[in-house]
Parts: structure tokens; C-alpha cells; sequence
């Protein structure tokens, strides 16, 4: 029996919602599905018992990746797979017209449908920006917020990027040592949640770091980390605690690395002559990044390791 699929006029677009029962194991019509969809980049949809979608997936070979659901790993690799199919009662794929595109539509159905089964994505209104400003020139204000609407008004933001914990970790490893360089002084109030947002004045930075600061955050240079270690030998509290300075700046470069970094290339690959950009929007970023991945995406390669 082959598999009765339907043709969408706007894209390429195959889909059809399937019962897992078809897909038993010595059912004739579950190689038919899988033969249908042999080759074919698409998303895939599971569904449980309620019709709730609790699972999306994208795929360059729809049939293999399924086939690996179909028939989890033993052990440890498949417990997730095995605990998500517990509850599956039919499977929606959806043949798309390329592998950029199924990336595109994961990354929008994640996030439209913030399915149980999926991590990555689905808090994408958690993605955290830090954001600076100088209302003289020897004032610094900086924050840390899940809220950049809040604060683009009066910030220069820099971000977003999908660490909340690290982005939080890098900002007050920063703020404890911009601290240490300049003066601690009081902050006005910022309208926004207090929970998710932070934010710090530090007075008398000299200006020269401030710049190297623009530039880290940026991601277009790390200079900014050889710039606070030759400062703060000139301070005595700092030379007391050397061995928390080195941390702090050892989290500092993790950060440039992994996230200031990455996010800084994949903005300047699509800027078209715009100049340069240091802030993407919670939604965006994630499409950003998928834009400019190679055919395997960290879902699928994930689900592969499981």
C-alpha cells in the first residue's frame, strides 16, 4: 500500500498524519510510508493521545531518521527516544522542498508549539542580551536582561545568544572586574522584570577599555581581556586576588569563544553591506544560526548520539 500524501501549491510541501499503528513492525505498510519518504528533507510532527504535538524533528532523509525512532538504541543512547514513543500515537511528516528550508520550519514550529519532547529552541523569549551605556564620559551603565525591549531605548544591546546561564556568568564575572578598575555607584531604576534583569554602574573606566568593551561584546575582538589585566596590576585589590581575577577572565574568554564569537560571524555574513550588526532578536536568532549550518543540524545530531 503506498502512502496517500498530499501536494501543498505554496512549497513542496508533503504531509500526512499517520498512525503509529501503520508503522508496526511487520506491517506491509509501514516500508510503503518509509519508501515514500526515502531521500526526502522534511519535518516530522509526533502526536500524542490528546492530538498534542510533543515532538518536532527535521531530517535530510525523513525515512532513516524515523526508522531510527522506530527502533530506538538500547541502553542509555535511546532512554530518551524510548520514553518520547511511550507516548506517540501518530507521526506527521512533512516532505519540504530542501534541507534549509526544514530547518527554517523546525525552528518555527519549536517555537510556535514549544513541544514537551524539545529543549533547544523552545525558550528562545529566555535568550539573554547585555547591554552598555554611557551617560558621561565617566559614567558606565551595564545590564543583563531577558527583556531587551525594555532596555534598547537607552542601551547599545549586544546579543542575543541562547546561554542564559553563561551569558549571566560572563556578566558579573565582567561587572565584579570593571568594579575593581573604576568605582561601584548606584543605579536608577530600570522598568522591567527584576528577575531577568540586571544592571550596574561603575564610574571612572578609563576610556580605552570602554572601547575594548564595545568590541568584546561585539564579538569582533577579545583585546578587551589583555586591556584589564594590564589595569588591574595598578590596583592592589586586584593583585590581592589574582587567582579570582585569572578565573574571571578565563570565564570571559570561554564566552568570547563560544558565543560573542560565533554569534559576531553569522551577523557579518548577513549584514549585505549594512555594516556591522551586534544585536539579533530573540526570534531571530535561532534562524540566524540555522541559516548558516551545514546539512546535519544539532537536533539531528543529537538524536543521533541518544
Amino acid at each position: 500500500m503506498s502512502l496517500d500524501l498530499t501536494q501543498s501549491a505554496k512549497h513542496d510541501t508533503i504531509t500526512s498524519q499517520i498512525a503509529l499503528t501503520s508503522f508496526g513492525r511487520r506491517s506491509a505498510e509501514r516500508a510503503d510510508i518509509l519508501r515514500d519518504l526515502r531521500g526526502k528533507s522534511g519535518v516530522y510532527l509526533f502526536r500524542d493521545a490528546r492530538d498534542v504535538v510533543i515532538y518536532v524533528g527535521m531530517s535530510n532523509d525523513l525515512a532513516r531518521r524515523l526508522a531510527t525512532w522506530l527502533k530506538p538504541p538500547r541502553g542509555k543512547r535511546g532512554r530518551k527516544q524510548r520514553r518520547i514513543m511511550k507516548t506517540v500515537v501518530s507521526i506527521e511528516p512533512r516532505v519540504l522542498a530542501s534541507a534549509a528550508e526544514a530547518r527554517q520550519t523546525e525552528i518555527e514550529l519549536i517555537q510556535s508549539l514549544r513541544p514537551a519532547g524539545n529543549l533547544d529552541g523552545k525558550q528562545w523569549f529566555l535568550y539573554p542580551a547585555i547591554g552598555m551605556h554611557q551617560p558621561d564620559p565617566r559614567t558606565l551603565e551595564m545590564c543583563w536582561t531577558t527583556f531587551p525591549d525594555d532596555c534598547v531605548e537607552r542601551f547599545q544591546l549586544f546579543g542575543v545568544w541562547r546561554g542564559l546561564a553563561d551569558t549571566r556568568a560572563a556578566f558579573d564575572q565582567l561587572v565584579m572586574l570593571l568594579e575593581m578598575l573604576g568605582h561601584p555607584a548606584e543605579s536608577s531604576p530600570l522598568i522591567a522584570a527584576p528577575r531577568f534583569t540586571a544592571r550596574r554602574t561603575v564610574r571612572q573606566i578609563p576610556p580605552k577599555v570602554v572601547a575594548a568593551l564595545s568590541e568584546y561584546l561585539s564579538g569582533r575582538s577579545s583585546d578587551l581581556l589583555g586591556a584589564l589585566a594590564l589595569e588591574l596590576l595598578e590596583k592592589p585589590q586586584a593583585r590581592a586576588k589574582a587567582t579570582v581575577v585569572d578565573e574571571a577572565l578565563g570565564v570571559l574568554r570561554a564566552f568570547w569563544k563560544t558565543h560573542l564569537r560565533p554569534l559576531c560571524e553569522r551577523l557579518a555574513s548577513e549584514s549585505q553591506g549594512s555594516g556591522p550588526k551586534t544585536f539579533v532578536s530573540q526570534r531571530e536568532r535561532d534562524p540566524l544560526f540555522a541559516r548558516g549550518r551545514g546539512l546535519v543540524t544539532r537536533s539531528e545530531q543529537r538524536t543521533a548520539e541518544l
